[in-house]
């Protein structure tokens, strides 16, 4: 797109077939440029094809060309070549690279490719370009001839070979007239001649339209610019795409934006009432016909597990949720979950506490008998009649109270005639084994 350098002329024709470098042979020219050729030839020595881009002398010397062109080996990107040589071929310069299988820039449709095509194409080299530029270098996107799309469908500097001449600025206006190519088919010849590619094709996003136009007027200054649009320009192409399958189903549509429909909502209420009066009812009957302790925490756990589903529903009806927890199901928990645990606890507690109270009870009142079951335990020890203690107590003989108060020194003698008689026994005892055994239950 420079046409105000000087011409520069290689010094001889060149034709397939010929040797250059004394083991280039040429195949296929690739364009021509202002003191450049691109060739596709044959390394004789390696066996392969090779892209080579001839330089004349009068355009750049060997060392400056060298010294420019071997640094874009330090970028590791598909987008540019790989650089395997440069030679001094006399009066020209020599760079060899690797050849790029796929298609020339300058074959592309009258049309161009589609949009998406276009973006996903020039964006890698857009990258090699901004990489190059931090470090100072330039990449030479100057002719449409350098510049090939591989078979993956990303553009490609296929003829690398930095002179002097180039510079960031003339890259980015490279990068843009790239872009523009691929998006109407036109190598723009005058940027000032170039029609917006929307204009040309209506289907061009307007965003990457605008970009090929600003990167060739010189409006935008970095290549990471017009990587950052064609990357947003992607993005922008493959939401409605992600989007269709969703805005094909109107039935998620419908349920994702209506929620629940009237009837729906309608039939929910009118079973969880139903629900809920069935547990209301159970509950009663629970209440009010009594059974064993075992019914009520049964029922009690159903209705638990009834209520929380029946309300679930009705939740945004404060008309008809509000009561249910708070009148019905809060009786049954509390009386089936913690009335229960208690009553076996006091039942031990006070079944002692009444045994022994019944023996100094018959004390006053001989004539009822103690009954059966604690006689076993107390048959030892029986009180003493009105007007006798045990002597010494808790449990020796029964002597008379008062009359004989030193009973530890001498009274031994008075009892004395006691032992004449045994003492009767009450009603229902005797004494076992008669006479004078003890009082025990007659047989």
């Amino acid at each position: 797109m420079d046409d105000q350098q000087p011409e520069a002329r290689l010094p001889e024709p060149l034709e397939p077939g010929v040797t250059i470098g004394e083991r280039y042979r040429l195949l296929e020219a690739h364009g021509v440029g202002d003191g450049l050729q691109f060739w596709r030839a044959h390394d004789t020595t390696k066996k392969l094809d090779v892209a080579l881009t001839l330089v004349a002398g009068a355009v750049d010397s060997f060392e400056s060309i060298r010294g420019r062109t071997m640094r874009l080996n330090r970028i590791d990107s598909p987008a540019i070549a790989r650089i395997r040589d440069i030679h001094d071929d006399g009066d020209q310069t020599i760079v060899v690279a690797d050849w790029t299988a796929g298609t020339s820039l300058d074959d592309i449709g009258a049309d161009g490719l589609a949009p998406d095509a276009a973006a996903k194409a020039t964006k890698p080299l857009a990258e090699v370009a901004e990489h190059a530029h931090r470090d100072g270098l330039a990449v030479a996107l100057d002719y449409s001839s350098r510049i090939r799309i591989d078979p993956k469908g990303a553009a490609v500097l296929a003829f690398p070979a930095t002179t002097s001449r180039n510079d960031s600025g003339s890259d980015i206006v490279g990068l843009g007239a790239v872009l523009y190519l691929l998006l109407t088919g036109i190598w723009p010849e005058r940027v000032v001649d170039a029609q917006a590619p929307h204009t040309l094709r209506p289907e061009v996003p307007q965003e990457m339209s605008t970009i090929a136009l600003r990167a060739m007027d010189g409006s935008v200054t970095t290549a990471g610019t017009v990587g950052q649009i064609l990357q947003h320009a992607l993005t922008t192409e493959q939401r409605p795409a992600a989007a269709a399958p969703l805005a094909a189903s109107p039935t998620t549509t419908a349920r994702s934006g209506g929620g629940i429909d009237p009837e729906t909502k309608r039939k929910a209420l009118i079973a969880g009432a139903a629900l809920l009066v069935i547990a209301l009812f159970a509950w009663l009957v629970f209440a009010f016909a009594g059974g064993t302790s075992d019914d009520p925490i049964e029922d009690t756990t159903d209705t638990t597990q009834i209520l929380p589903s029946s309300s679930a529903l009705p939740a945004r009806s404060t008309t008809t949720s509000a009561p249910a927890p708070t009148t019905v199901p809060a009786p049954p928990v509390v009386e089936a979950t913690v009335a229960p645990p208690p009553a076996p606890a006091p039942a031990p507690a006070p079944a002692p506490a009444p045994a022994p109270a019944p023996a100094p009870a018959p004390a006053p009142a001989p004539p009822p008998p103690p009954p059966p079951a604690p006689a076993p335990g107390a048959p030892e020890i029986l009180p003493c009649y009105p007007g006798y203690t045990h002597q010494p107590a808790p449990d020796g003989p029964c002597l008379p109270v008062g009359g004989v108060a030193p009973a530890p020194q001498g009274p031994a003698p008075a009892p004395a005639p006691a032992p004449s008689g045994p003492l009767p026994c009450y009603p229902g005892y005797s004494h076992q084994p008669p006479p004078n055994g003890p009082c025990l239950p007659a047989r």
